[in-house]
């Protein structure tokens, strides 16, 4: 089963390349902020993977793009955060300027 498959509506495939290098420490989430799509994409959930410039991956196997929920914002509309996690044991992982988050916005 597909998250398509309960009847949801996708939001179309979006793309946000990485401008500044990201660093996790083990245990560690960082989140990369896209644009404000307005109110409209409230309650959705934001689902990615990330890949570097030619489609490879860039994610060893201790780390994971991890699902968000688009809330409303104290500036005011909705911007969704692609979120990164590094869940393992070791040193740091860096995530190279360049990579390409691949995300969707499945409506509620």
């Amino acid at each position: 089963m597909r998250l398509g498959d309960l009847g949801s509506e996708s939001l179309n495939d979006r793309t946000q390349t990485v401008n500044t290098a990201i660093t996790l420490a083990p245990g560690e989430c960082r989140g990369q902020l896209t644009g404000n799509f307005g109110d409209s994409i409230l309650g959705s959930l934001v689902v990615a993977t990330i890949t570097d410039d030619e489609g490879d991956a860039v994610l060893p196997n201790a780390a994971a793009v991890m699902p968000a929920m688009v809330s409303k914002t104290s500036q005011g509309g909705a911007v969704p955060v692609l979120m990164v996690c590094h869940q393992g044991q070791g040193g740091p992982i860096t995530i190279p300027v360049g990579s390409v988050f691949h995300y969707r916005l499945i409506a509620p």
